[in-house]
C-alpha cells in the first residue's frame, strides 16, 4: 500500500489438527484478509483489529481478528527481504467480549487479560471470559 513500509504475512492458527474438509474455509478466510488492504486502501498492523463479516473458521464464537506480533516460542516477528521488512501477524480470534476490551482499554489490556484468565486463544470454540 502507498505508504506502508512494511509487507505483512498473515499467519492463522488454531489448536488440534486441521482436517480435509475444514481446508477451504481456511484458504477462503485467508485470502479475503489478504485483500483486504488492497480493496480498502488500508494496511495491517500489529495490535489493529479487524470486524469481520463471518466467523473465522473453527472459532464460531469470535466474530473479529486482532494482529499480533510474535507470541511466545514463535523467534522473530520481522524478516528482512530484499523488497523491504516482512512483519509477521498472528491471527488471534476475538470474541466480543474482547473486541470491548481491546477497543476500550488497548491491546496491552487485552493481553494481559488473556494471561490473567490463561486464555488459550488457539482454542476452538471457545466462550468469552
Amino acid at each position: 500500500m502507498l505508504g506502508v513500509l512494511h509487507r505483512a504475512e498473515l499467519c492463522f492458527r488454531k489448536l488440534g489438527e486441521v482436517v480435509p474438509e475444514e481446508l477451504p474455509a481456511f484458504v477462503r478466510f485467508l485470502a479475503n484478509l489478504a485483500v483486504h488492504p488492497f480493496v480498502h486502501q488500508t494496511c495491517f498492523d500489529w495490535g489493529h483489529t479487524l470486524k469481520l463479516a463471518s466467523n473465522p473458521p473453527g472459532f464460531p464464537n469470535c466474530r473479529a481478528v486482532l494482529f499480533h506480533s510474535a507470541l511466545p516460542g514463535d523467534g522473530a516477528d520481522t524478516l528482512s527481504t530484499a523488497e523491504g521488512p516482512l512483519r509477521l501477524m498472528n491471527l488471534v480470534p476475538l470474541t466480543p467480549d474482547e473486541v470491548a476490551i481491546q477497543r476500550t482499554q488497548g491491546t496491552p489490556a487485552l493481553v494481559s487479560h488473556f494471561d490473567r484468565h490463561r486464555v488459550d486463544v488457539f482454542r476452538p470454540r471457545r466462550e468469552s471470559c
